[in-house]
Order: C-alpha cells, then sequence, then structure tokens
C-alpha cells in the first residue's frame, strides 16, 4: 500500500487546512503525532515524522523534482559527472554555502558527513553500504581533493540515475557542520547524543525547539542561500489523537493537521471552510513475514496471503485519502516504477488464498499472531474496526488464518521481525 503523507513546506502531500488561520502570516501551525520522534541526526532517524522534519533543516546534494519525480535536480551540489568506467561519481557543491551556525560548507564537511553515516552503522548506512561502500573503507572511498568537490568510488558501474536517487537524495547525502558538531563529541559517538536534540547543517530553517512529546519548533535560517521560504516559524504540535486535531482544526487553533482517520478526512473533504491536500510520497504499508518458521517460511504460504487481501477495499475505506493500492514498493511516478495496472497485480481472490493454502499443507488454515507495529496503526485499527467495513461474503463466515493483536504504534524491530509472527510496519525512503 503506497502511503500518502503531509510535509511541512512545500513538500506538503496530505494536509487539512482551514481557510483562514488564526496565527501570524509568517507562522504555521501543525498538528501531528511525535510520540515515535527520538532524535534529529540525520544519521539515525528512521521514523517519518523527523524525516520529514529534518528534509526541511538539512538540504541532501541532489533532490526530487517534486513536479516530476522521476527526475533528480541540483541541490547542495550544482552539478555531478560519472568516470568514463562508471566507478566513480563527481559532485561540485555550490560556492557561498553556509551552515546554521554562519561556517562555511565545504565538500570536506560533505565527505565527513557520509563517512560518519557509515561509522555509526545505524540503519540509514544501509543507504551507502548496499552500494559498495563501508566503515572500513571510507576514507578511500569518499574523499574530497577540494572545498568544492567531492568524490564517490564505486564497487562497479551502476546507471547514474539510480545511484543519484538511492544514494544521494535524502539524509544520508545531507552536509552537517563538522566544525560544529566536533565541539560536542562524546567517547568517539560522533556528536550523536548531541545531534538527537540539535542539529548543524545546511538548509532552510533551524531547529530551535524540540520538547519530547509536546512541540518541536523550526525557524527560518537566515544564513540559507537557497530560496528562502516563505514561513518564518513552524510549529509542529504533539497532538495523537485525530479527533482532537480535526476540533483544533476546526477551531482554527492549528493551520495543518496530519493525523486525521479515513472517518475525519471524509468529514473535512465535506466542510468548505478546508481543504485537503493530496500527493503521494515514498512511503509504504507492508507484510513482513520470519522465513525461519516452518509455515510462514513456505512461499505458498505468504503468496495466499497475497490473495487475502482486498486491496482496493482498502483503498476506499480504511486507507481512504491516505493510500493508493499498490504492491511495488517503487511508487508511481518514479525512476524505474511500473504501471498503476502493473504495479497491482493481485487481488482479493480468497478460493485462490484457500487452494494455495490446501497445497502448502494447511487446508484448515492455522493461527499465528499479527504484530501491527506502524505509525498507521491506530487509523487502520478505529475504521477497520466499523461493521460496515468488513469485508464477508453473504452466509460465510470469516476465515481466520491468524489473529490480529495491534499491540503497538511504534517501528517493527529487530527483536519484533525475528518472531514467529507476522508485522505490519509502515516504512519511508529517502
Amino acid at each position: 500500500m503506497l502511503k500518502r503523507f503531509a510535509a511541512v513546506t512545500a513538500l506538503s502531500t496530505l494536509v487539512a487546512l482551514p481557510a483562514a488561520a488564526e496565527t501570524p502570516k509568517d507562522t504555521f501551525v501543525m498538528a501531528w503525532n511525535l510520540d515515535a520522534l527520538i532524535t534529529m541526526d540525520p544519521a539515525q532517524i528512521a521514523e517519518v515524522n523527523g524525516a520529514e522534519i529534518m528534509e526541511n533543516v538539512c538540504d541532501s546534494l541532489v533532490a526530487y523534482d517534486y513536479a516530476d519525480v522521476s527526475k533528480i535536480v541540483p541541490k547542495l551540489a550544482e552539478s555531478w559527472s560519472m568516470t568514463e568506467d562508471g566507478l566513480a561519481i563527481s559532485f561540485k557543491i555550490k560556492p557561498g554555502l553556509k551552515h546554521h551556525s554562519g561556517n562555511p560548507a565545504t565538500a570536506g564537511d560533505a565527505a565527513w558527513s557520509m563517512q560518519r553515516v557509515l561509522a555509526l552503522n545505524f540503519g540509514n548506512a544501509a543507504t551507502l553500504s548496499e552500494w559498495g561502500l563501508s566503515k572500513e573503507k571510507a576514507a578511500e572511498q569518499i574523499t574530497a581533493p577540494d572545498d568544492h568537490t567531492l568524490v564517490i568510488k564505486l564497487d562497479k558501474a551502476y546507471p547514474p540515475q539510480l545511484i543519484l536517487a538511492a544514494m544521494f537524495v535524502g539524509r544520508s547525502a545531507s552536509i552537517l557542520d563538522r566544525k560544529e558538531i566536533e565541539k560536542h563529541v562524546v567517547n568517539g559517538d560522533w556528536g550523536n547524543a548531541w545531534l538527537k536534540t540539535n542539529a548543524a547543517c545546511v538548509g532552510p530553517y533551524q531547529l530551535k525547539t524540540w520538547n519530547a512529546n509536546d512541540v518541536v519548533i523550526l525557524e527560518r535560517d537566515n544564513n540559507y542561500s537557497g530560496k528562502k521560504p516563505a514561513m518564518r516559524r513552524i510549529i509542529v504540535r504533539h497532538v495523537p489523537e485525530s479527533g482532537a486535531e480535526r476540533l483544533l482544526l476546526e477551531k482554527d487553533d492549528i493551520d495543518a493537521a496530519r493525523l486525521l482517520t479515513a472517518e475525519d478526512l471524509s468529514a473535512v473533504e465535506a466542510d468548505p471552510k478546508l481543504r485537503l491536500l493530496l500527493t503521494p510520497t515514498h512511503g509504504f504499508s507492508y507484510y513482513t513475514f520470519n522465513l525461519t518458521d516452518p509455515v510462514l517460511g513456505n512461499p505458498k504460504v505468504r503468496l495466499a496471503f497475497r490473495y487475502l487481501i482486498d486491496y482496493k477495499g482498502l483503498e476506499k475505506t480504511v486507507m481512504h485519502n491516505q493510500g493508493i493500492a499498490r504492491n511495488s514498493v517503487v511508487p508511481i511516478g518514479a525512476f524505474g516504477a511500473l504501471s498503476p495496472e502493473e504495479g497491482l497485480p493481485f487481488k482479493l481472490d480468497v478460493d485462490k488464498a484457500k487452494q494455495l493454502l490446501a497445497e502448502a499443507g494447511y487446508p484448515q488454515g492455522f493461527k499465528k499472531k499479527l504484530t501491527a507495529c506502524s505509525p498507521a496503526t491506530p487509523t487502520i485499527r478505529t475504521t477497520a474496526s466499523k461493521p460496515s467495513l468488513r469485508n464477508t461474503r453473504p452466509g460465510e463466515r470469516p476465515i481466520r488464518i491468524f489473529r490480529s493483536t495491534p499491540t503497538s504504534t511504534r517501528p517493527c524491530s529487530r527483536r519484533t521481525r525475528s518472531s514467529a509472527s507476522p508485522c505490519i510496519t509502515t516504512s519511508s525512503t529517502g
């Protein structure tokens, strides 16, 4: 299921807006659930809201063209080139860039920032390591021969468009302020502890305040040499309930609501004072299975699950205004994306699922616990619990392949994924 999300500035995707908000014209107030936010370190951020907030604080080397996301456009790098053999890519860093501190931003900072991602080895390191870069060889593979040239050596030749989108769009390719961060290094942590609540990079906004489970405040950075954002200040309030967000929106206490259920979004659509803005983003919800489990490790069992999901039904009900049915992780419009038809080859087919389960040796089905650990879980659980949305055929009892236990709204951990349970999780790319 391809997700729809909202962003703070021009990256907006799904935002409900009042016609006239009671806030200063240069201040934008947004309600969102911030309970999954644990760090502001670009090398560590793994959850959707933290990633999106920091996209407005730290620019990357290149970016998607939001008018056509199959195209890559310059950001902190003004140009790039590949060697003839395809084993190295060079970026020319824009002159005159400054960090939030006022320190000049150089190609040396860019090289150090990417080396740092590999050295810390959080999940974002895979953005670089899966293309042949490594912690051990980072100093040789990522170099800055001068202040405006960044060179990345690859393990083999890749299509330029693919490598640009995979490695250099997003937080792993931010240019961090090495001089500022090294003041706060503790026990060789590369400044990770300090960056949990601070930001030091090149971007349109500075992180001014973050109070956990309360508020995030961004302020426009006057050192930024790119296009100045229209809003001087962004305030993200922690409001984890859809009903509370909708009430604040209707009272003009906020400018945007980010966690509305399908029911509340439908109410927004019907309200002439509010606007609903929708744009697909690079995020998705999906099942994960433990392949070491003797039941779930059977390919026919997993194939049966594909036929037990009413993709179009979810799109029209539980995920209405929040997702697009899709079986491919590559979003529509992105480089290499399948067409809408090719990207959804499966549909609800209970008889086909029964057949596959019988062929797998489970004609009577089986029981497994489903762990729903996704930021979207409360919305899905609330909406799906409505009797009017249950999809069963006349005269037939629902087939129980597993019992559903949505116990958490946190991202699935490695420990959770290593259990014998299927897991619903949400992910975003970039």
